[in-house]
């Protein structure tokens, strides 16, 4: 008999002590269930909210089909050479507003949007020289063309005018650099970091959560660039801009890009530079170092090298020219004219020498 109430009384404890680590998993499972959710609501909403976004801001140019699928190509302005528009990692063809409908009273101008950015469909990784080349054809955007590069767009600027050197007849690069050991060896190193960070940034996008996030708690660099972005642009362009940023193609299109560099892309790049562009017009647009407040030697060498690149840059046409501008690394919003009048001088000069 006592053993049976011995078993009894520890059946009882053991009862008494399971009882928290039940109530613990109800509660687990509840959270989890509500977290599960509250993701499924975002994500919903993220997909509503990209629909109402594509209402509200319609392509203002056309969708051309360039092999399965479709990118979406902005053109006005009639003249040759028509200018095309490259623009920076990350960016549409809005970045382009303050200075297509300028250059389009003294020449044809298009700008574009690389696959899965802006109003462009995805389409599978490529080599983004040849979808811009096919994107001008099927487009009926012919030659000659004189091609203008922003940051990132400035790298493939070079290699469209390297590839295709009969087509180009000039060349605008604004906020570029030269594809030396220093910078290849600063890309390296920060590429995994930022791939890793798109890739984080396109999951938390999918999953709505970007636009659920007020935007004051959004990181430093985010909030500055929309504050640029609203300054500089009309209000209907600088809204459509950020729109983009909350949509998960533009946000997946952006972690693809970074991580699709390949050597034989790099390589062109520096072949390019190696062999130069003979008497191309050429206009390097330069923006102003930033220095940090309490700036050290190691910074301000930095600067110094970066500002030798460029000339390096310039150099690489016997008509290449560089011009500093105070203002930060958005240049075609900061300083369009600059941008328009860079432009116009390469027309006009590519067109005396036809």
């Amino acid at each position: 008999m006592w053993t049976t109430r011995r078993r009894e009384s520890l059946g009882q404890m053991s009862k008494r002590a399971l009882r928290p680590l039940r109530l613990l998993a109800r509660i687990s499972v509840g959270i989890i269930a509500f977290v599960v959710a509250i993701l499924v609501v975002t994500t919903i909403y993220e997909a509503v909210a990209t629909a109402n976004e594509r209402t509200r801001y319609p392509p203002p140019g056309r969708l051309v089909d360039v092999g399965g699928f479709r990118l979406h190509l902005r053109c006005e302005g009639q003249g040759s050479p028509a200018v095309v528009l490259e623009s920076g990692s990350g960016m549409t063809s809005n970045e382009w507003t303050l200075v297509q409908p300028e250059v389009a009273k003294f020449t044809r101008v298009c700008s574009y949007d690389r696959p899965g950015f802006g109003w462009s469909e995805s389409g599978p990784a490529a080599d983004a020289v040849e979808v811009l080349h096919a994107l001008l054809r099927n487009g009926a955007v012919s030659g000659p063309y004189a091609i203008v590069g922003h940051s990132y767009g400035s790298g493939l600027a070079r290699r469209f005018a390297y590839r295709f050197s009969n087509e180009v007849k000039g060349m605008v690069l604004a906020a570029t650099s030269y594809p030396d050991q220093e910078v290849q060896r600063i890309a390296a190193d920060t590429s995994d970091r930022d791939i890793r960070y798109f890739e984080m940034l396109a999951w938390i996008t999918r999953l709505g959560l970007s636009r659920i996030t007020p935007e004051r708690f959004v990181p430093e660099m985010g909030r500055t660039y929309f504050d640029l972005l609203r300054k500089h642009l009309p209000p209907q362009a600088a809204e459509c801009e950020i729109a983009f940023l909350h949509q998960t193609r533009h946000v997946q299109a952006l972690a693809i890009e970074r991580a699709h560099a390949t050597d034989i892309e790099e390589n062109e790049d520096q072949a390019a530079c190696r062999r130069g562009f003979g008497d191309m017009p050429l206009v390097v647009l330069s923006d102003k170092w930033v220095f940090s407040p309490d700036a050290r030697e190691q910074e301000r060498q930095e600067a110094r090298s970066e500002d030798q690149r460029q000339i390096r840059v310039a150099g690489l046409s016997s008509r290449g020219q560089k011009i500093d501008l105070d203002c930060g690394h958005l240049i075609p919003l900061e300083r369009p004219v600059a941008v328009i009048d860079a432009i116009r001088h390469v027309v006009l000069t590519a067109r005396s020498t036809q």
